[in-house]
C-alpha cells in the first residue's frame, strides 16, 4: 500500500498516453508522413543525407535526428517513414521528462499533453514540429520559472537571474515560429501573478525583452510566408478587424467545432474561470480571458480566408496552451496527492477524446494512401515511369491536398518496389510544365520547384530513369 501511495500516477498515465500516441504513430505511419509538408520534408532529407529547415526555422531538425542518422547508415523506406512519425512523438516526451522530472512541475506536464491532444484531430495527419516545439518550450519555460524560483529564494539578483533564463527561451523563441511569443507572453505574466511577482523588476524586464525580440522579428521576417506574417493582418486596421470578425472562416470554423473538438477545451476554460473567481484570483482570469481573446482575434484575422481543418486545428492550439496551463496550475495546488489524482483524471479524460477524435477521421487519410495505391498500380506496368496528371482527372474527395504529390507517389512507391519507382505529379497545363516536362532529367518535386534535377535524387532510395515526363493515360 505505500509503495502504491509513492507512485506518482500523474507521470504513470503521462507515460501510458505517450506510449499509445507511439504505437499510433507508428500504425499510421504512412499516413502521417506521405502528405504534403512531412513528405517534402523527408523527400530533401533522403536527397541531402541532412538536415532540412524551411523559412529559416532551424527547430524543425529535432525531429529529423534519427530519419538523418537513418538515412546515412542507408535505413529502407519502409523503417524510415515510421521513424520520422514517431520522432514527434520523442521529441514531446522529452519535454514532459524534462518538466515532470528535471524541473518537477506536474502543471507544465499536464499542459504539454493537453497541447498534444486537445483540439488535434486532423492536424495528427501532418505532424509538424516547428509550432508544436514553439508551445512545448513554453511549457518548459514555466516549469523552469517555478524551479528556479523555489531554489533562488535567497540568491541574490534574483529576478536578473529569471530575466536572463527567460531571455534565453524568447531567443530559441525566435528560431522555431511567430506563434511563440503569445504563448511565451502568456506564461511570463501568468507566473509573474500566481507568484506574486508584480512589485519585482522581473515581469517588466522579461516584457520588455520578449517584445523587442518579437517587433524585430515580425519587422523582418518574409510577409509572403504566410505561418511568418501571422500579425501583419491584426496590424494594418485593428478596428475593421473587428467589425469583420464574423465573417472570418477561422471564426466560422471555431464555432462549428464547439459541439465536439472544441467542447472539453471550453469545459476547461469555464471551470477555471469560475475556480478563478471563486479564489478571488481576478488578475489571472483577466490574464487567461484577454489572452484567449486577443490571440484568437489575431490568429482569425491572419487566416481570415480559410485554410483546410488540420492547419485550423494547429493554428487554434495556442488557446488549448492559455487555458490548460491556467487549469493545471489550479488543480495542481499545493503539489498535494489529491491534485495528483485530479490531474491524472482529467489526462485520461483528454486522452479518451483525443484517440476518439483522431479515430473519427483516420479513414479519411487511409483512403488517401489506398487512392495513391491504385494510382501507382494504375501505371506501374507500362514503361513511363514519370507522369503528369490534370486536377480534373483525380477524385478530390479522395486526394485531398495534391500539390507534393509528384514526392508523394515516388514515396509510396518505392516502399513498394524500389525498382519500380514511379512519379506522379499533379498540375495544370501550362507553358512552364511542357517545357520542364520534355527535359529527361527533370523531377517535378512541387509546383514552386518545377526545376528539382533527378541529378539531386538519392539514387539508393529512388531509382528513376533518366525519361520525359508524360501525361496521364485518358
Amino acid at each position: 500500500m505505500d509503495l502504491i501511495n509513492r507512485r506518482d500516477w500523474f507521470k504513470i498515465v503521462g507515460v501510458l498516453f505517450f506510449l499509445g500516441l507511439a504505437g499510433m504513430a507508428l500504425s499510421d505511419a504512412k499516413s502521417r508522413i506521405l502528405i504534403t509538408d512531412p513528405a517534402y520534408y523527408l523527400f530533401n532529407i533522403i536527397n541531402r543525407e541532412s538536415f532540412f529547415e524551411a523559412h529559416g526555422r532551424l527547430t524543425a531538425i529535432f525531429s529529423q535526428l534519427l530519419v538523418v542518422g537513418g538515412v546515412k547508415i542507408q535505413l529502407p523506406l519502409v523503417c524510415l517513414v515510421p521513424l520520422y512519425s514517431v520522432s514527434f512523438v520523442l521529441i514531446r516526451v522529452c519535454y514532459f521528462f524534462v518538466a515532470t522530472s528535471v524541473f518537477k512541475n506536474r502543471t507544465a506536464g499536464f499542459t504539454i499533453i493537453a497541447v498534444t491532444a486537445l483540439g488535434v484531430a486532423h492536424s495528427y495527419f501532418r505532424p509538424t514540429s516547428e509550432s508544436s516545439i514553439a508551445l512545448l518550450n513554453s511549457c518548459l519555460l514555466y516549469a523552469w520559472l517555478n524551479f528556479y524560483d523555489c531554489r533562488w529564494q535567497k540568491a541574490k539578483m534574483r529576478s536578473w537571474r529569471l530575466v536572463l533564463g527567460t531571455f534565453v527561451f524568447v531567443l530559441f523563441g525566435y528560431f522555431t515560429h511567430s506563434i511563440a511569443y503569445f504563448s511565451l507572453l502568456f506564461v511570463i505574466g501568468f507566473f509573474s501573478v500566481e507568484s506574486h511577482k508584480l512589485k519585482t523588476s522581473y515581469p517588466y524586464l522579461a516584457f520588455a525583452l520578449t517584445l523587442a525580440v518579437f517587433f524585430w522579428h515580425i519587422l523582418n521576417v518574409d510577409s509572403s510566408v504566410e505561418h511568418q506574417s501571422l500579425y501583419h493582418n491584426a496590424f494594418n486596421n485593428p478596428l475593421k478587424l473587428i467589425g469583420d470578425l464574423a465573417d472570418y472562416y477561422p471564426v466560422r470554423f471555431f464555432i462549428k467545432r464547439m459541439n465536439d473538438l472544441y467542447f472539453p477545451l471550453l469545459v476547461m476554460l469555464l471551470i477555471s474561470l469560475s475556480l478563478l473567481v471563486v479564489r478571488r484570483r481576478y488578475l489571472l482570469c483577466f490574464l487567461l480571458v484577454f489572452a484567449f481573446a486577443v490571440y484568437f482575434v489575431v490568429t482569425s484575422a491572419a487566416f481570415k480566408q480559410g485554410d483546410a481543418d488540420m492547419q485550423m486545428e494547429k493554428i487554434f492550439l495556442p488557446l488549448v496552451f492559455f487555458v490548460a496551463l491556467s487549469f493545471g496550475s489550479l488543480l495542481n495546488i499545493g503539489e498535494t496527492r489529491l491534485s495528483m489524482y485530479l490531474l491524472s483524471g482529467s489526462t485520461m479524460l483528454i486522452a479518451i477524446v483525443f484517440f476518439f477524435e483522431v479515430g473519427m477521421v483516420r479513414s479519411v487519410y487511409q483512403g488517401r494512401i489506398q487512392y495513391q495505391v491504385e494510382l501507382i498500380e494504375h501505371v506501374k506496368q507500362n514503361k513511363e515511369r514519370k507522369w503528369v496528371i490534370t486536377p480534373d482527372k483525380i477524385d478530390t474527395e479522395r486526394m485531398m491536398f495534391s500539390w507534393a504529390n509528384g514526392v508523394e507517389s515516388l514515396l509510396l512507391s518505392a516502399m513498394m518496389n524500389s525498382d519500380q519507382a514511379v512519379t506522379i505529379f499533379v498540375e495544370n497545363k501550362s507553358e512552364r510544365l511542357d517545357q520542364e516536362m520534355g527535359k529527361t532529367d527533370s523531377f517535378l518535386a512541387a509546383p514552386f520547384y518545377l526545376s528539382y534535377g533527378q541529378s539531386q535524387l538519392n539514387r539508393f532510395y529512388f531509382n528513376l530513369p533518366n525519361q520525359a515526363y508524360v501525361f496521364w493515360p485518358e
